[in-house]
């Protein structure tokens, strides 16, 4: 008996997309660190502070801003200016890499800042840019990381994948005029987008175990 068809998709996928929105539902996007940055960088990155003279003094500072894009913000140290707006002076640049976390066998993530979040570090040169330091070993003032996910992180990629989803459904629908060739194709954008799912799903839960054993 044929599988009845919901805009090309099989009902049962459908009834399957639906269960998806189960997944670990989370509280409210507010935390110290909203969002997960997964990204493979180059070890001859120019961010890294290996190699330069670090300054033993912990300082603590507030984040200005963050961008978790491009994985870099700054921070504006206790004791300058409020109300200075020279950069060099006022800002201390930050980049994602230098925020301390606990190493992931089998994926790199850094934790990501927010605006107006607590933190202290050290500084080393910064060899170029608008600021004159580089801050290095960040982590919460007091010492604790930085938490790699926010409670809503799922939620938020959840939605993020279902509207690709959505879109790659409208594309197919409008590209591909056998009925048996859309169902496939749809089909196979649902498992495609249910194993990423399930694959962030899986990663956010090792992390967040990791975590919640070990400290600095």
């Amino acid at each position: 008996m044929p599988r009845r068809l919901i805009f090309g998709v099989a009902s049962s996928s459908v009834s399957r997309l639906r269960n998806i929105s189960s997944v670990s539902r989370h509280p409210d996007l507010k935390s110290s660190a909203p969002l997960i940055v997964v990204r493979l960088l180059s070890t001859e990155d120019d961010t890294s502070s290996d190699k330069k003279e670090v300054n033993d003094e912990v300082k603590t500072g507030t984040v200005h801003s963050f961008d978790d894009k491009k994985m870099y913000g700054f921070i504006r140290p206790d004791g300058h200016d409020p109300k200075g707006k020279k950069w060099k002076d006022n800002f201390i640049f930050v980049h994602s890499t230098d925020i301390k976390s606990i190493p992931v066998e089998g994926e790199k993530i850094f934790p990501t800042l927010k605006p107006k979040m607590r933190v202290q570090f050290r500084t080393v040169p910064a060899s170029s840019g608008v600021s004159s330091l580089k801050a290095c070993e960040v982590t919460e003032v007091g010492g604790g990381l930085v938490k790699p996910f926010g409670p809503s992180y799922l939620d938020k990629y959840i939605k993020s994948e279902k509207a690709r989803f959505g879109k790659a459904v409208f594309d197919i629908m409008d590209s591909v005029m056998d009925q048996l060739e859309m169902e496939k194709k749809i089909v196979d954008a649902f498992e495609l987008t249910n194993s990423r799912i399930q694959r962030q799903k899986s990663i956010v839960e090792r992390v967040q175990d990791i975590y919640s054993k070990k400290d600095i």
